[in-house]
């Protein structure tokens, strides 16, 4: 399968500044005495000021501290995809001595409309290539992808190409001909879904896929698909915890240990394919160090759904047990509202809570808005096939290149029966609570809740149903919701 361990001296990353592309870069300047070439748009922010922020970001806290002097180990190629495209009067060109590629940029927005979706994940895809072609270098090239690529194209999907009929080529020249059907989130969305995908991300990535394999593989280069799932806080690196963002579970879990449901929750039964952020770090590294053959796609998906299930029901049963070791949450509040200094606005206050408070006793509390429920609903529409996939990812032949990589004295997480509780109560929720400020700083550390929250968890498995009964209603009554936000 492997050519036998590499080295590279150069490594070329793109979309450095995003969550994983941070975490690669972090762990080549931690591990490696590589040169890395990182190529970060220059835009609305300009890139070196992009670049400063994320190398102050506490992900490089450590390198930091060591005083790794990280400003000769990097190059700054200020610049988008576009730019380093031969064919556009801007050329960009690319060094000549780069001997690995990690193409981590795309446009992961799952509500962005089709085509900055299709331009971002597919015809930058291209220029990228024919940049690499342009150089008259071979590096091995990892393309990161998605597992969800295909999601809902079968029960359990193995690592190889997915297969389609589409070509990249006419759906870029399609697409941007249909001004309506590429900016139309929801037309966007039907269209994908018309084609075999459960939306326009995917679809875009499955296209990049193709792009990947017909420009690069087929002239006979090293190409590997790496297919990650969804990305969650780290297990150990950079630091326990880390994330860049909003974690992919964070609403779901903001609203089960505040005691309601905000975001669209799922059956008890459903499977969330979660992997932490190192771990997609660690198949990386092991794939450059492993590099597959010449002219043939190598493909390696990094997941959890076939090698530790996690069911909601645990996830619920990990919560319980993480509030219960770190305490009650903070009071729902309004940002926007400044704290109440004087004994005159905190008497007020009380008053409008005491008031609030008689109100919900005498006549139940306000009910959600129209336009509230729609907003949940949409958000059911976009974010229900990855909360509850019905399509496992069979990681074998990524569990085979791990093990040759450990043997070869290199490190992974161990995704194998991983411990989701130790990771939910020691790792993921207390770094998330700290970073959003939900425990309460008070020594009050009764434990919360006392027993599990049944009736969330009812709610959670009843939300299917009602939001179907909803979106009935609201395509009925309310002439301002459309159809497609009101589907579930």
């Amino acid at each position: 399968m492997t050519n036998g361990p590499a080295r590279p001296t150069h490594v070329l990353i793109t979309g450095a500044t995003g969550l994983l592309g941070t975490a690669l870069l972090e762990s080549w300047l931690r591990t490696s005495d590589a040169h890395i070439s990182v190529l970060v748009r220059d835009a609305d922010l300009p890139a070196a000021e992009r670049l400063l922020a994320t190398l102050r970001t506490s992900a490089f806290d450590a390198l930091r501290t060591a005083r790794t002097p990280l400003r000769e180990r990097i190059t700054l190629l200020p610049g988008s995809l576009r730019d380093i495209d031969p064919r556009t009067p801007r050329y960009l060109p690319l060094p000549t001595n780069i001997d690995l590629v990690i193409h981590a940029a795309a446009d992961t927005h799952l509500e962005h409309p089709l085509g900055p979706l299709i331009e971002a994940n597919v015809a930058s895809t291209e220029s990228l290539y024919r940049a690499l072609a342009a150089t008259g270098s071979t590096p091995h090239v990892i393309h990161i992808s998605s597992a969800y690529t295909q999601a809902g194209r079968t029960a359990l999907a193995y690592e190889g190409p997915i297969r389609h009929d589409l070509r990249w080529r006419e759906e870029i020249t399609h697409i941007a001909g249909k001004p309506d059907l590429a900016c139309d989130p929801q037309a966007g969305r039907a269209y994908a879904r018309r084609e075999g995908w459960v939306d326009a991300y995917t679809y875009t990535k499955a296209l990049g896929e193709r792009v990947a394999e017909d420009l690069w593989a087929g002239a006979g280069h090293q190409l590997t698909i790496v297919r990650p799932s969804m990305l969650a806080s780290a297990a150990a690196h950079p630091h326990p915890g880390w994330f860049r963002g909003t974690t992919a579970l964070e609403p779901l879990i903001k609203a089960y240990i505040h005691g309601d449901i905000e975001e669209k929750p799922a059956p008890a039964t459903a499977t969330f394919d979660i992997v932490p952020v190192d771990a997609v770090v660690d198949i990386i590294r092991a794939a450059a160090s492993l590099p597959g053959r010449p002219g043939r796609a190598r493909y390696l998906h990094q997941s959890t759904s076939t090698t530790a299930p996690l069911r909601l029901d645990a996830l619920l049963t990990h919560l319980d047990a993480a509030l219960q070791a770190h305490g009650r949450p903070k009071e729902h509040t309004e940002p926007s509202d400044p704290a109440p200094t004087t004994r005159r606005q905190q008497f007020t206050e009380q008053l409008r809570k005491t008031g609030n408070e008689l109100r919900n006793r005498l006549f139940g509390a306000p009910k959600p808005t129209r336009a509230g429920l729609a907003t949940k609903l949409r958000h059911h529409e976009t974010f229900g096939p990855y909360l509850d996939s019905s399509t496992a990812f069979n990681a074998a032949v990524t569990s085979v290149l791990l093990a040759e990589y450990r043997t070869n004295g290199g490190t992974a997480v161990d995704l194998h029966g991983f411990d989701w509780r130790t990771y939910f109560t020691t790792i993921l929720v207390p770094a998330l609570g700290r970073a959003r400020g939900w425990w309460k700083t008070s020594t009050n550390t009764a434990p919360w809740p006392a027993q599990p929250n049944t009736n969330i968890r009812q709610a959670v498995t009843q939300q299917g149903q009602l939001a179907r009964s909803v979106a009935t209603v609201l395509d009925d009554t309310n002439p301002e919701v459309s159809r497609g936000e009101a589907a579930s």
